[in-house]
């Protein structure tokens, strides 16, 4: 069973991938909801990011952009709970991923990178500035257009961050200094500070090598820290 954010209609759905059209709602109304609520029937708007949460087997983090929170849901019951709610100009979570050991999660918003402590539920690092823009360097230098989905590396030291200006970006947790693996918007493949990527959004390693969701094409960067080569992978006509 395969679990998809449904943005547009505001829920989870469910698809059997050893059938065709098996896709179910599994979560949500599927419409439109006015009114926050938890439970057994829960409403979201505007979800964006599904991940198994580490620390809680058998349940997912969801990201509800609209309405400002990271929701739990659980996969057995369906039922859904607050994880973290904070209504500010700010808090609008799209992209987020956990870390292994500490269960800490990094979370795209309006225009920061927040990293969010699991059992405080605190916000424990910002990235970014409250003014949008393209700037790189030093953590509270950095400036995003739209951040949105975020990806933590092997060595748990890097996260990388699509920004919907058409830039990917590496977010060194060590140094705290940002810096571009691609920052120009189109189609040219190249070294990493010359390859260039259209509205992208996914980002997913396999086997050392991060594959880039983007406006019809999927492409991809192998190679460890000295073969930093971006390549055309696959281009999709819609």
């Amino acid at each position: 069973e395969v679990l998809i954010v449904d943005s547009g209609n505001n829920c989870i759905r469910s698809a059997d991938r050893r059938r065709i059209k098996t896709e179910q709602n599994f979560a949500g109304s599927c419409g439109y909801d006015s009114k926050f609520s938890d439970g057994s029937n829960p409403t979201f708007r505007q979800p964006h990011s599904i991940i198994p949460d580490i620390l809680n087997p058998g349940t997912l983090l969801v990201t509800d952009t609209f309405f400002q929170a990271i929701r739990q849901l659980n996969t057995q019951s369906r039922v859904a709970s607050t994880f973290l709610r904070i209504v500010d100009a700010y808090f609008f979570p799209r992209g987020i991923c956990q870390q292994s050991m500490t269960g800490n999660l990094f979370v795209s918003v309006a225009r920061h990178v927040y990293r969010i402590d699991y059992h405080q539920k605190s916000i424990t690092l910002s990235v970014g500035s409250t003014s949008s823009g393209y700037a790189s360097g030093l953590f509270r230098s950095t400036k995003f257009s739209v951040p949105l989905e975020v990806l933590l590396m092997s060595n748990s030291s890097e996260l990388l961050v699509t920004d919907k200006n058409s830039r990917i970006r590496t977010l060194n947790l060590e140094s705290s200094m940002s810096s571009y693996i691609c920052y120009e918007g189109g189609h040219r493949d190249g070294s990493r500070t010359k390859c260039h990527v259209d509205q992208p959004s996914a980002l997913t390693v396999i086997r050392n090598t991060l594959y880039i969701g983007e406006y019809q094409r999927i492409r991809f960067i192998q190679g460890s820290k000295n073969a930093k080569v971006c390549v055309f992978f696959l281009y999709l006509r819609l």
